[in-house]
Parts: C-alpha cells; structure tokens; sequence
C-alpha cells in the first residue's frame, strides 16, 4: 500500500506512487489530491471471515429481541429507539464517480422486503451453511433494479437534435397517445383539461416561431405524450419522448413558471410508473422548490395576474403537495413541502384532489408522530396510529360507500381517479398498522400475542391484511370495466406491496396462508395482465420470488420460528395445486414477455430453486440493513413477565 496515494485512489485500491498520476487521476485531475505527509497507521486486529450461517445468526430472533429487552437500559434504549430500521445501499462502478448511494427510510416498502428476507433467511440457515456469498433481499427478491432505478433504455446522446414537433413524432401518432393520456392519466392532473391539452396540441403543429412560452409548452406536450407512451408496450417509444421532452426543457431548468413546475410533476409522474422512485423525489422536490419561489404557497398577485387562472394554479399546487407527501412517505425521507406552509385555498369542484390532499396530511403526520417519534410503549404507538386512521376516515368524503358506488356507475375518468384515491387510502393503512404486524409477530413467537391485555393488537393487526385484500379486490373489480393492459404501471407498486403484506402474514400465521395465497395469486394475474415490461415484470418476478421463499419455509414447519401448526395432508395438496398455478403464470408471463419486449432487455430469470434463492455472486453491490424486530417498542408490563 503507497502511503501518498491520492484518495480516489486509495479507496479504489489502485496503485499510485504519489507523483506521477495514474490514468484514473489524468482523467480527472481536479480529484487527484496527493498526501504531502505520510499516512501512520495503527496495526489492527482483522476479524475472522464470517461464513453465511454466522451472519445469518448474528440477526436476532424475536424471541431474543425480547429476552434481551428484559433490562432496565434495554428497555429505555428502545423507548429511544426509532420505531423501525432504515434501508441504505451503495452502487460500486468501476469509475468512483460514478458510484451511487441511496437511503430509504423505515416507512418504504424495501425496509420491510429486506426484513422478509431476513426473517426467512434465520429459518433456513441450516440449509446454507458453507454459504460464502453476502446474502441480500433486494437482490434475492429481484427488487434492486426498483431500488436505484430502471437504467434508462435511451441515452440522450444518441438522440438527433430536432426542432419541429412533426421531426419528433408526427402528428397523428401525437393525437392517439394524447388520447390514451387522457383515457387513464389525465385524472391525474387535474390543472390539465382535454380542450387545454388539444390547444396544446394545436399550437405545436401549428406555429413556425418559437418563443420561450411555447417551448415550454412544446416540453410539457411531450412529457405528456411519453406519460401516455408508458400505457402501451412501446417503452422505447416513451423513453425517447421523455428524452426530446428533458432536451426542450433545459434551457427552462431554472425558470420559475406555471409550466415548468407543472413539467417536473408531470416528470415525476413518468418517472415514478418507469420505476425510478429517487428520481421521482428529485423531481418532485424541485417543483415543490419553484411552487415556494413563486409564492404558490401563498397565492401572491403577481401569480394571480398570471395568464394561468386562478382555480389551475391552486389545482397545481395541491398536487405537487399530494404527489410530494406519497412520494416521501412511501420512500421513508422528509417531505419537501408541509401542509402548514401552505396558506393557499383548495380548487373549487376538486373533491378527489381534497381528498388526496387529506391523505397527504395523514402521511405527513404519520412520518412525524409514528416514524419519527420514539414511543415507550406498544399501546401508545396502537393509540397514536388509530387516532391518525380515524382523523382521516372522517374528513376524506370520497372513501364512502355512496361515494364509491356513484364513482363506479360514473364515467371511466372517475373510475380511475377514485381508483387511484383508493389505492392511496389502502397504502397509508396498511404502511401505518404494519409495524404492529412485525410486532405481533415477535409476541407470537414468544407465546404472548394472545394475553388478554394485549387482545386489541390482533384487530389492528387484521386492519393491515385487510387493507392489502382490498387493494388487490379494488383492481380485480377494475378489470370488469376496463382494459387493465392500458392502466398506469404504478398499479404494480400497489399490488407488489400487498402482496407482501400477505405473504409475511402468512409466515406468522400458517393456518391463513391458503386465503392470502388466493389473493396473492390473484394480485400476480393482475399483473400479468398488465403492460409486458418494468416495472411490472420486476415486480412479477419479486412476487414470485417471495412465494417461493416463503412456500418453502412453510413446507418446512418453520414460519417464523414458532410455526407449532402445521400443514394438514389436504393443506399440503392445496399447497401444490397453488404452486403448480404459481408455475403455470410464471411460465405464461415469461411466453408473453419473449413475444412482447425488445432483445435489448434484460431476459427474465428463470425459475429458483429455494437453495439458489439466496445466492446472487454475480451481483458487485453492498447493501446495509437493520432487522426491523428490535425496533419495536414492547410495553415494560409484558417484558417483565417473559
């Protein structure tokens, strides 16, 4: 080792002799930075490699997670304890700057698919000893292409420049997907109108002089048209409108205008049913930045003087609001924009706007008083959560049943947009009441799940599983009245989370694994039915692996350490009749995606088997976790008496 290597260097373990730079430095000189004084380092003890079966045993049990808060000071520590672990990973390039990381924080689905992955994992360890490979639940479980990102299909470089709307795509290709937007997305945005977007439309085809305003509204129509791309099988087509649209918007990346804080919450709707969530939060953060500059927050007079009317701009700001608190919730990290900043009035006649917006207040709040407060008890984290569900039934109007069923008898742009409020309203329950599922697993675990003092954790518990039936329930009833190929990609996030729910259900409790597997099976020919490409296909493939973990562990007796009831012999039988249809959708999945996607993409993997599930050497990526069971606060009463 040179001790005077420079530090990209270093950390690289590339050879330099501190004088004379390496290729790596010539190629970036400005970070070749030379020690002029030697390094001393202190010899230390070099811990003994670890084999897989001694990681997976340093993961603690819920049963020892409790024992070992049995203490005065673990108790307190836990009190000060966040309520559950983040998730971080880093992505290593060959080039150092070019590597990423990314933090997601305990609220995001990756913390709870990484903590399926550890509880399964401490079950089969046995099955693994010798195991020399890092095992990782976003790798196994086939979600760490969503974790940082679908990588784009097309770079920016290899697109010609063009100037003319009709260079880009012609005009009749244009009206066709602007149609499909208005069909299942433009519910979504309700500052845009079908005669607004025809305008639009009009304006691009039909002048010869671009002015600054109508290249922005060139940028947002393309946006536009690759949003509505994305609800075909053309993602190529998608990605390289995106492309043109990020290439008219440059010039504007600063502007502080009505259209290009309305460019970046349209770029984040693609970016999130393209699953690139981070990039949807950077997105998003950005308008939320230029909705504050141009005091949308507070409505000033030089916005209301604006060509844009007054109902559009409101309508553009609680969106941004509502985009930004589902976005920073779902990925666990601090909201750019918070309700009590706001001093603007809702838009008139937007009932499923307000409604979203109340649950964007409900996820706001449960990022504060349930993710980021440290609770001393198990019944006052119950409380806290109940006391947010209930606020929220209460004032969101549109989640009722008259609601609903005059939704469902309405016109399809009402289907879908109280589908899409439903969905919110389902995520919000079951990402709030989940951390009473991990919970009621640990006391199950050790037998005190079903003390008469603690009679009220099962019920909440349910409130969990329930929401996860009824999201899959929701998009099942969707498919009766409408193509589901054509639906938003987003839908697989839904999906892929309750499904999840479902299955680590069923790990706790054997006896309910027959019923949540019908959901289950339900929720991935859902997805098959969706558009043949990402996100969906990864969130196929996770589904799938996942069952096949957990179908695994169940055939074994294992569950989640104290499985004492077992498969009966018909129960078995069912079990294979699910696996077997299990393989049959898997095998008809994968025919569709061959026949459907271009030879650029990544193939699908093949089928596992459960002892190959954990081994991913081919993947150069570190990922740090925390198991989630440690974190929950245990009221003092119950541990004393364990």
């Amino acid at each position: 080792m040179i001790p005077k290597a420079c530090e990209p260097c270093r950390r690289r373990k590339i050879k330099c002799n501190g004088q004379t730079a390496c290729n790596g430095c010539q190629k970036d000189p400005a970070a070749c930075i030379y020690r002029v004084k030697a390094r001393t380092r202190t010899r230390r003890s070099i811990p003994k490699p670890s084999t897989s079966a001694e990681r997976v045993n340093s993961v603690r049990s819920p049963i020892e997670a409790i024992e070992s808060l049995q203490s005065p000071t673990a108790e307190a520590e836990v009190a000060n304890s966040a309520l559950c672990y983040d998730v971080a990973a880093v992505h290593h390039s060959p080039q150092h700057t070019d590597s990423s990381g990314l933090f997601y924080g305990p609220a995001c689905s990756f913390a709870f698919l990484q903590h399926i992955h550890r509880a399964i994992l401490s079950n089969v360890a046995s099955d693994m000893a010798g195991d020399s490979h890092e095992n990782n639940g976003l790798d196994d479980f086939m979600i760490r292409n969503v974790f940082f990102g679908i990588p784009p299909r097309i770079s920016l470089q290899t697109i010609p420049t063009r100037n003319r709307m009709d260079e880009i795509i012609s005009s009749p290709d244009a009206v066709k997907l602007l149609d499909i937007f208005k069909n299942f997305s433009l519910h979504v945005f309700p500052f845009l109108t079908p005669a607004g977007l025809d305008g639009l439309l009009s304006k691009a085809y039909g002048s010869t002089s671009f002015t600054s305003h109508s290249s922005q509204d060139k940028a947002l129509l393309l946006i536009i048209l690759a949003i509505g791309t994305l609800s075909t099988a053309n993602t190529n087509e998608a990605e390289r409108l995106f492309q043109h649209a990020q290439r008219q918007a440059e010039v504007y990346i600063d502007a502080v205008t009505i259209p290009m804080i309305q460019f970046s919450l349209l770029v984040t709707d693609y970016q999130l049913n393209m699953g690139r969530p981070s990039a949807a939060y950077l997105q998003i953060s950005s308008a939320c930045r230029k909705a504050y500059a141009l005091g949308l927050h507070r409505f000033s007079i030089p916005v209301a003087l604006t060509d844009h009317g007054t109902q559009d701009c409101r309508a553009t700001l609680w969106t941004v609001y509502s985009y930004d608190s589902w976005i920073s919730f779902s990925l666990g990290r601090p909201n750019n924009m918070r309700r009590a900043d706001l001093g603007c009035a809702y838009p008139e006649n937007q009932f499923l706007l307000l409604d979203q917006c109340h649950i964007a207040t409900g996820m706001e709040d449960a990022s504060i008083k349930i993710y980021s407060k440290q609770f001393t008890s198990l019944l006052q984290l119950y409380e806290t959560i109940e006391d947010l569900h209930n606020n929220l039934v209460q004032k969101c109007k549109q989640l009722g049943p008259k609601a609903i069923k005059s939704a469902w008898q309405a016109s399809q742009a009402q289907v879908l947009g109280q589908v899409t409020l439903l969905n919110m309203y389902y995520n919000f329950v079951l990402t709030i009441y989940r951390p009473l599922l991990i919970a009621e697993t640990a006391l199950r675990s050790a037998g005190k799940a079903d003390r008469v003092d603690m009679l009220w954790l099962q019920p909440a518990c349910r409130k969990a599983t329930a929401a996860a039936e009824d999201c899959i329930a929701l998009l099942q009833q969707t498919k009766q009245i409408m193509d589901i190929n054509l639906t938003r990609r987003q839908n697989a996030f839904y999906l892929e989370t309750s499904c999840a729910i479902l299955l680590y259900d069923s790990l706790s409790h054997p006896p309910k694994y027959q019923n949540n597997i019908q959901s289950v099976n339900m929720g991935l020919e859902l997805l098959q039915m969706m558009v043949c490409d990402e996100p969906v296909s990864n969130a196929i493939q996770s589904v799938e692996r996942i069952v096949i973990a957990v179908e695994h562990a169940l055939s074994k007796g294992r569950g989640f350490h104290t499985l004492t009831v077992l498969p009966t012999h018909s129960e078995r039988v069912q079990d294979t009749i699910h696996f077997e249809r299990h393989d049959s959708l898997q095998r008809q999945h994968r025919a569709s995606r061959d026949e459907n996607l271009s030879s650029h993409i990544i193939d699908e993997v093949e089928p596992v088997e459960h002892h190959e599930l954990f081994q991913c050497p081919e993947i150069d990526f570190d990922a740090l976790t925390a198991d989630l069971f440690a974190s929950i606060p245990l009221d003092g009463s119950l541990l004393l008496s364990i």
